[in-house]
């Protein structure tokens, strides 16, 4: 299996944001510490609550609202099996868990490692133009 880190960072908003129809060629991962928002993968509404873990597979059609102060760590990477396929298109997988200590120290520590590699922009129709 081939991972390949493209993103991490901490980042909070300072206002309400709403991202529609997005969709990545890269995985997303999620770890709210702060806030409220939502997202819409489908016909699942699925609320972002601090405290928990949200998975966005590649190519998947999703739509986010960030409330104003949510804040969150935030992976974008790319996940290929030896015969280039995502596991996501193999396997099931659930969209929202609960993190745990563990998790929050995982987070970290990446972020930790790799500080240079957060966004250069914020809203997802910008920095996939950047990085296409």
């Amino acid at each position: 299996m081939n991972f390949h880190l493209r993103n991490i960072a901490l980042f909070s908003f300072s206002q309400d944001s709403d991202y529609t129809d997005i969709i990545s060629p890269f995985s997303r991962i999620y770890l709210i510490t702060e806030g409220a928002g939502s997202l819409h993968i489908g016909n699942n509404k699925i609320p972002l609550e601090a405290g928990n873990m949200y998975l966005i597979p590649a190519f998947e059609s999703c739509t986010y609202f960030f409330g104003t102060g949510l804040s969150h760590y935030y992976i974008h990477c790319s996940i290929d099996l030896p015969n280039g396929l995502s596991p996501f298109s193999i396997y099931s997988c659930k969209f929202k868990i609960k993190a745990t200590t563990p998790d929050y120290y995982l987070f970290d520590r990446i972020l930790g490692l790799n500080p240079d590699l957060q966004l250069p922009h914020h809203h997802p129709e910008v920095y996939q133009k950047k990085s296409g």
